[in-house]
């Protein structure tokens, strides 16, 4: 019997949501510059950013 491999394109289908953000032009680099300074990925620095908001305002932790 075999077993169907799994994409990681599946794993992320199945269990991410997708959020599309729009900012506006040259925020991206600028963005991207810091995240790199602090040893990040962009979207670690904005998952980042996300989850430290969403605990101030609720007092309760996310799991991005």
């Amino acid at each position: 019997m075999s077993m169907k491999s799994t994409s990681s394109a599946d794993c992320v289908r199945r269990n991410y949501d997708w959020v599309m953000l729009n900012i506006k032009k040259g925020a991206k680099q600028e963005l991207v510059n810091i995240a790199n300074h602090k040893g990040l990925s962009l979207t670690a620095y904005i998952r980042e950013a996300i989850e430290s908001r969403y605990r101030a305002d609720t007092e309760k932790i996310i799991d991005l």
